[in-house]
């Protein structure tokens, strides 16, 4: 029953939001795209209410990954000056973070100096993939994502990460996937018990 009043809660949401984007005059693509998003959105969940019980969660995670992949930060640089100096997405994540609803993180060929301190907030986090973004250290706080699933973290030869935390997997007991890449510099990993 819970998940029911969620369901309506997050559709009731998203109907106020594409309400409030409408009476601003929001350019005709953004509500378009919205309106898919939120249309999209209440077809899956009623399509969910004919799903069996014991096969509900491996669906909605489904569905979970596939909105969460709407929201794409990468893309492929077309030159060599695109791949040394890429976009800078900080502030993107940044305002992405704010709310603390974040799930999934892959940033690939963009610069991502250091994680913004407002993804803390994203306590529900599952899956962060950081590829060649000239991320050289992890903050210590990244202890904190206890339901980190997957861990993907590949650097550049240019700037590789220098250093993690020492007590960063202490507890990640949800942690089923990692993948590190590129360390060169690196001397010491930390514990993994």
């Amino acid at each position: 029953m819970s998940k029911l009043l969620m369901k309506f809660g997050d559709l009731a949401l998203e109907t106020f939001l594409l309400h409030q984007m409408l009476e601003s005059g929001s350019p005709a693509v953004l509500i378009a795209i919205f309106t898919i998003v939120v249309a999209s959105n209440a077809l899956i969940c009623a399509v969910m209410m004919f799903v069996p019980y014991k096969r509900a969660p491996r669906a909605e995670t489904f569905v979970d990954i596939l909105f969460d992949f709407l929201i794409a930060i990468a893309s492929t640089p077309r030159t060599y000056t695109e791949w040394e100096n890429p976009t800078n997405v900080t502030e993107k994540l940044t305002h992405l973070a704010a709310t603390g609803d974040l799930q999934t993180i892959q940033v690939t060929n963009r610069y991502l100096g250091e994680l913004p301190e407002e993804l803390r907030r994203c306590n529900g986090l599952k899956h962060l993939s950081l590829e060649y973004t000239h991320t050289q250290a992890l903050p210590t706080w990244i202890k904190e994502f206890t339901k980190l699933e997957y861990l993907h973290v590949e650097s550049k030869f240019t700037s590789p990460m220098t250093v993690l935390p020492d007590d960063m997997f202490d507890d990640m007991s949800s942690l089923t996937f990692m993948h590190f890449a590129a360390f060169m510099t690196m001397t010491k990993l930390p514990s993994f018990q």
